[in-house]
């Protein structure tokens, strides 16, 4: 059945006199050399059917050129001429052809490997963020339940009260679990390290249908207080850090292992289970999975993220509309009013944020792609009106249309194949350059590679385009009477020269879009580094550091740690300032509501709550606007908020001597604004200003990890070892991690305008060379073409200077209607990129005007060459030869 409807669909695309009149016969001859194929082996089917579906594709399209169709014309020996030595020999007479011309074969090449390299790096980009499957079973069920703020529409993490109660709410879901990442103090045996950790609900690895690789996962029972604590460890830190413990007991696969102890935080735990290879959720990097059994279930923690599966024939779409009808608040948060529970496809929601800007990178490099093989197109059919003698010559001998047809394409091919194979080198170089510029724009950088889809994709596209380009060219290569390139003639004949002016046009116009677009992007990325960050990162140093909730677990040992580590840290050569705070100045970690005294109550009133230390505003460069920084000694009493918050506090007058309470912090007194500072952009400086307030570290009734802070006098990173060796001196078990400067943290906060600039300046770049080159060659070309024209015009009185304006004036011609394409695709062009990234800037018209500017002086420059050429014809000589 297959078989018969595969000779049916290729017999359709033979025109309808040719079907009528041979289509029976054909049928036949098909099936029974289709029988014998089959009856020989598998392998000569698959090469029979091969070769008949080019045999096919070429002879119909031969057919469909001839003015009669249905005259038969199939050679007497088909099967020979159809075969792969066909295709052997074609190839080897086209490597030979392109060889005797290298530096054509080359910029032809080099052509569409630019075009090609970004395409394959961005398919490699779109592959890896959206197209590869997720590694679990049925993951299109995977959902992550988010809370988002009425108004912001920011995700808002879950209490554990909040947690419990969505769960036992729930309808049209098998299940909903929490999780939540973050480091810890792990001993294994050989003194503390720290390592990221995942803590989770005893079901998390049910929904994700994930099996242990040994031991078994967490239980219900594991998630409650009191029980005693177990762990899972990822298969990595099996193998590399604790496969030596199990050496003995048979190697690899041994379960030794299980029922081991490892401390984490200062609480010991028994290893239950080793997770599978691979697992890369919730982090690719956690080393350790904890229960919920011994996290906080206050109600003024929100930590946890949600993750359920679907109930059969259930959409994310109504079970959303669920949550709505559910009505749904979150219960003792930070905000009392209702809350909007979202379900959200896991791949949605890991990519969501980069599918508009990958949307964009598909776009733009679309119309480089179009651009260049535009541009190879220009430089083939130079070459064939080149070729015309030679080809005339072969028809002239005997060779039919078909076969120079075929010829031609193969030669495409080849210098697709070319191209392909110079472009994936250039792919995998742009790929290098994306993962330099910041991990924060994609999920997984690191893993971003060329990998066999990627090559597949790489190799199919080379040869489909050199295929397109080579049929294209060949067509309009052997449509003129050969009798023109037997007698020498000179001169395009019938539409060549409209189709590439036509051609050029185009480029033009993509051109201009793309670098319109460019210029935005550039214009939003200067006006992101002209604001003012709101703090001074130069020479501030950021500790990783986490202190054991098991040996800190109260505010007052909590306190004491920072003040001996503070006192330690100020004493370092080179230090002029230090402060702990609950998060460095990119991140917030803890949300309260508000209640103003004597105002309206608000519920939706909150704000982002930074715990501090003495010192803060001189370690960061904060700028205190009015008013005073909060000291430790105002403990409960002071608050200072920011701009945005002062200005809601207090429209048109002073924020400063308010008193405000934080909702859910028992017992809470009211405390007074005792200053203002300045705004700092928060969350990769993608966010609006938000509300922020500091209050002093001992200000909250509940612990919080503290990251310290340094301000120093040059290299900050050179301090890197006395550094560590304070914290050590000051407790041993808690060892210091990673060493960031904050220029470091602003220089990774605006990855994504930087990948998105770079990349469509890129573009808007290669377009312009691209366009510029492509209008070069069709110039030099037009010029060359009527050389005798222009040494006849000197020689009946023209000057210099009337051919010079002449061959501006026919350029300038096709430039003008490029440019003027290319503005009217402009203005949608740019509403669709505002409508992809919202954040950016407002596009202005001297974004056009530039980019016009741009294009026409470097028109202008790849026109002249060519006019002064024509200028210089010998009059003497054009005479001559006419």
């Amino acid at each position: 059945m297959m078989i018969d409807a595969l000779t049916r669909a290729l017999l359709r695309l033979y025109p309808e006199p040719f079907r009528r009149r041979f289509g029976r016969e054909l049928l036949q001859i098909w099936r029974a050399e289709g029988d014998e194929a089959r009856a020989a082996s598998r392998l000569a089917a698959a090469r029979h059917w091969t070769s008949w579906c080019f045999v096919t594709l070429y002879d119909a399209l031969l057919r469909h050129l001839r003015p009669d169709p249905s005259r038969p014309s199939v050679p007497a020996d088909r099967g020979a001429l159809f075969t792969l030595d066909w295709i052997r020999r074609d190839a080897a007479f086209a490597l030979r052809s392109l060889g005797r011309r290298p530096v054509w074969t080359l910029s032809v090449a080099g052509t569409l490997a630019l075009g090609l390299g970004a395409s394959i790096a961005i398919f490699s980009v779109v592959h890896d963020s959206l197209l590869r499957p997720l590694p679990f079973d049925d993951a299109a069920s995977l959902v992550v339940v988010e809370a988002l703020a009425p108004e912001s529409r920011r995700s808002i993490l879950a209490s554990y009260p909040a947690y419990r109660s969505y769960r036992d709410a729930q309808e049209g879901l098998e299940g909903l679990d929490a999780w939540t990442t973050q480091h810890a103090t792990v001993d294994l045996g050989d003194g503390p390290s720290r390592r990221w950790t995942a803590t989770a609900s005893s079901g998390l690895l049910r929904t994700l249908r994930v099996d242990p690789f040994l031991g078994r996962g967490f239980s219900a029972e594991d998630d409650r207080v009191g029980q005693a604590p177990v762990a899972l460890i990822s298969h990595r830190l099996w193998a590399e850090e604790m496969g030596r413990l199990s050496k003995g007991r048979g190697g690899a696969g041994d379960d030794g292992i299980l029922g081991r102890t490892i401390t984490v935080d200062e609480v010991q735990h028994t290893v239950v289970g080793v997770l599978p290879p691979g697992l890369a959720y919730p982090d690719g990097e956690v080393d350790l999975w904890l229960p919920l059994g011994g996290a906080p279930r206050g109600r003024g923690f929100y930590y946890l993220s949600m993750l359920g599966r679907l109930e059969d024939g259930v959409t994310p779409q109504q079970l959303t509309a669920r949550f709505a009808s559910f009505g749904p608040t979150m219960p003792n948060g930070p905000v009392d009013s209702p809350i909007d529970l979202v379900a959200t496809p896991m791949r949605e929601n890991l990519v969501g944020d980069l599918r508009p800007q990958l949307s964009l990178f598909l776009a733009a490099v679309a119309t480089v792609l179009l651009i260049a093989c535009l541009n190879a197109t220009h430089l083939i059919l130079i070459r064939a009106l080149g070729r015309r003698r030679e080809l005339a010559l072969r028809a002239a001998l005997g060779a039919g249309r078909g076969p120079l047809l075929r010829q031609l394409v193969v030669e495409g091919c080849a210098l697709g194949l070319l191209g392909g194979i110079l472009g994936t080198a250039l792919a995998f170089g742009i790929l290098e350059g994306l993962r330099s510029l910041g991990p924060e724009w994609m999920p997984r950088p690191e893993e971003l590679g060329l990998d066999g889809t990627a090559l597949a994709f790489a190799f199919g596209l080379s040869l489909a385009l050199g295929a397109l380009l080579g049929a294209a060219t060949a067509v309009r290569a052997t449509a003129d009477d050969p009798s023109l390139g037997m007698t020498g003639a000179r001169g395009e004949v019938g539409g060549g020269q409209r189709s590439r002016a036509a051609l050029i046009v185009v480029q033009l116009a993509g051109a201009v879009v793309l670098l319109s677009t460019a210029l935005l992007l550039v214009s939003s990325y200067r006006s992101i580094e002209s604001r003012e960050s709101g703090f001074d990162p130069g020479g501030t140093l950021m500790v990783d550091l986490d202190l054991p909730a098991g040996r800190y677990g109260t505010r007052q040992e909590q306190g004491a740690y920072y003040a001996q580590l503070l006192e330690e840290l100020r004493s370092l050569p080179g230090v002029t300032a230090a402060a702990v705070a609950s998060s460095h100045p990119f991140t917030f970690y803890i949300n309260h509501g508000i209640e103003l005294d004597g105002g309206q109550d608000d519920n939706t009133l909150a704000s982002r709550v930074r715990l501090v230390s003495d010192g803060y505003p001189e370690t960061t460069g904060l700028t205190v606007l009015e008013g005073r920084f909060v000291e430790e000694r105002d403990g409960w009493n002071a608050v200072v908020v920011n701009a945005t918050l002062a200005r809601r506090l207090a429209p048109g007058g002073s924020a400063v001597g308010l008193r405000i309470k934080l909702r859910n912090i028992e017992p809470e007194t009211w405390r007074t604004v005792v200053g203002v500072v300045a705004d700092v952009e928060h969350y990769g400086r993608r966010a609006h200003w938000q509300h922020a307030m500091y209050v002093p570290a001992q200000g909250v009734p509940y612990p919080h990890p503290m990251t310290p802070l340094l301000r120093t006098e040059g290299d900050p990173l050179a301090l890197g070892p006395s550094i560590r060796e304070r914290i050590l001196a000051v407790d041993p078990r808690v060892p210091a991690g990673t060493l960031v400067p904050l220029d470091d943290l602003l220089w990774r906060s605006k990855s994504e305008p930087r990948l998105r600039t770079t990349l469509l300046g890129g573009f808007g770049a290669l377009a312009l060379v691209l366009a510029m080159t492509g209008l070069y060659g069709v110039m030099a070309f037009w010029v060359a073409d009527r050389g005798k024209e222009f040494g006849v015009r000197q020689a009946l009185g023209a000057n210099r200077a009337g051919i010079v304006g002449m061959v501006l004036l026919h350029a300038l011609g096709r430039v003008g209607l490029g440019v003027g394409l290319g503005l009217a695709l402009t203005w949608p062009a740019l509403a669709l990129v505002r409508h992809q990234i919202p954040d950016l800037a407002p596009a202005e018209p001297t974004l056009q005007g530039t980019a016009v500017l741009l294009l026409a002086l470097t028109a202008l420059l790849a026109c002249w060459i060519p006019a002064r050429r024509a200028a210089g014809v010998d009059p003497i000589t054009a005479l001559r030869e006419e």
